[in-house]
């Protein structure tokens, strides 16, 4: 009898410590789910450290219990089929006869590979799938090459049993080229850095889903411009439906959007990534101006050279499109002798009207390149109002150029309360000078605008400026916490909590 309850005890002991490591934690502050899911574990609510963007390491991802067969797989038409478990490690020399092959060709007519069976390829069939995947698109193109070699190094890394890959697909065609274009130029670099891998399926939904069919376990996000996404939202063969079950899940489809007015996504304002901080709930990006800073200064005038003037951004003077009355440079100048300046490049028409100051001067600057060296010849940028977000005042900054912020909104009883400011540029309402100066504007305060500009004439110069959120390293940041960290099923389920029109649309 005694031996008997010895040998359930030990027994009862191996199947703990057996399930204990068949179920193993995740990465610091992450708990796997009873399927070693890891797009849904709960993180402890934490500050993001330094130490979760280094390039991500691999983590025991798949040694997992048994999962369920593809029939028992719950649909929930809410959020998206539940992915497939990963890939099951077979080792093959040869595709087998009966195995599904992915079909590329935006006309081909043979079947692909739902998520729920792709996990039973080999590494052979899997290549062999991402090969064909491929050939859809133009051969010997850089798209075709960057596209070939991330997925056949996505292949061979989720067939390896501590390796952990992710994978972003552009639909949207603003990343494919980004030269002159720093917003997407900056969060691709930040994805090579955390090394999360990439590919691009430029205004082709169909692609990326197939994409997606091979690899939803890895697919943590699909970028599309807004009108993209609605397009593919309201289209029965693109998103996950009870209908299309192999369809991309839309809480893994994001626009990327610098318009302020659009929300494609029919889970609301967080799935619109955005360069800019605003306060609709968005998601904040961001970018990074490091890289060209750094070029920017080795090029341009340092402050010995300034000439005593100010340079006025985008000079479009109407009497509905500036915060600063004419007779605010007219009489600052009588005042002060300052010298107001603009470029003919920046400037509409308006700026040959009779609403122009007299003494703001024309200058000829025919390239953005023209521009900015005559900026970096002056001591301030000045803002009117708009256009907002001009990457031109980073720039400046970069070349120790402070800028006139005009604070367009505020609550008039505590005007103090930056929280409720609407400025030019809201990236820099945090900033003091010499940096920035955050003026009140359209309230006829002549003395608070004459005070900076007159502050910024006479403050000791800079040499150089580039706000902390926008370095590269708090761009890999956030990237790190929207792509890896942030669990944006269990987002979509709060956001569709209760919404019957919601859940119809979704149906």
């Amino acid at each position: 009898m005694t031996r008997r309850i010895v040998f359930y005890c030990s027994l009862a002991t191996a199947i703990t410590i057996l399930l204990w490591y068949t179920n193993p934690t995740g990465p610091e502050g992450a708990i796997w789910d009873s399927q070693g899911d890891f797009s849904r574990f709960e993180r402890l609510n934490r500050p993001l450290s330094d130490d979760d963007v280094q390039p991500l390491k691999a983590y025991p991802f798949w040694n997992t219990p048994e999962v369920p067969d593809a029939g028992s797989l719950e649909y929930d038409p809410m959020v998206g089929a539940e992915e497939p478990p990963p890939p099951v490690l077979v080792v093959s020399s040869s595709v087998s006869s009966s195995s599904t092959v992915l079909a590329m060709s935006s006309t081909a007519t043979a079947s692909i590979p739902s998520p729920t069976t792709t996990h039973n390829l080999t590494e052979t069939e899997m290549s062999d799938s991402v090969d064909k995947l491929v050939q859809s698109l133009i051969p010997g193109s850089q798209l075709a090459s960057h596209n070939r070699k991330t997925l056949s190094r996505l292949t061979r890394c989720i067939y390896e049993p501590e390796c952990e890959p992710n994978l972003v697909v552009f639909v949207s065609p603003r990343f494919l080229n980004t030269t002159g274009f720093e917003r997407e130029r900056s969060l691709l670099r930040a994805l090579d850095n955390l090394n999360i891998s990439y590919v691009h399926s430029p205004d082709d939904p169909l692609w990326a889903q197939r994409v997606h069919s091979l690899f939803a376990h890895q697919v943590r996000a699909v970028i599309f411009d807004p009108p993209q996404l609605q397009a593919c939202v309201q289209d029965s063969t693109c998103m996950h439906t009870a209908g299309n079950l192999e369809g991309i899940p839309v809480w893994k489809m994001f626009s990327y959007s610098y318009d302020s007015t659009s929300t494609p996504s029919p889970l609301g304002e967080a799935w619109t990534l955005t360069p800019e901080r605003n306060s609709r709930g968005r998601t904040y990006v961001g970018y990074s101006i490091e890289e060209t800073c750094a070029g920017m200064r080795s090029s341009f005038q340092q402050s010995a050279g300034r000439i005593d003037r100010v340079f006025v951004l985008d000079a479009q003077f109407t009497d509905k499109n500036t915060s600063w009355p004419v007779r605010f440079f007219e009489d600052l100048g009588s005042e002060t002798g300052t010298q107001f300046v603009a470029a003919e490049s920046t400037a509409s028409d308006w700026i040959t009207t009779s609403l122009k100051p007299a003494n703001l001067v024309d200058l000829t600057a025919s390239s953005p390149q023209d521009v900015l060296l005559q900026v970096a010849k002056s001591k301030l940028l000045l803002g009117l109002g708009g256009p907002r977000e001009l990457p031109l005042v980073y720039e400046a900054l970069c070349l120790g150029i402070p800028f006139l912020n005009p604070v367009l909104e505020w609550d008039a009883e505590r005007p103090g309360d930056r929280s409720k400011w609407v400025t030019q540029n809201m990236e820099l309402n945090d900033l003091e000078p010499p940096y920035v100066y955050n003026v009140l504007a359209g309230n006829g305060d002549f003395g608070g605008f004459q005070a900076a500009v007159v502050g910024a004439m006479r403050a000791q110069p800079f040499e150089s400026y580039v706000p902390a959120n926008m370095t590269q390293r708090a761009v890999e940041k956030r990237v790190a916490e929207i792509f890896v960290h942030r669990d944006w099923r269990k987002e979509a389920r709060k956001a569709m909590d209760g919404n019957m029109e919601l859940k119809s649309l979704l149906l």
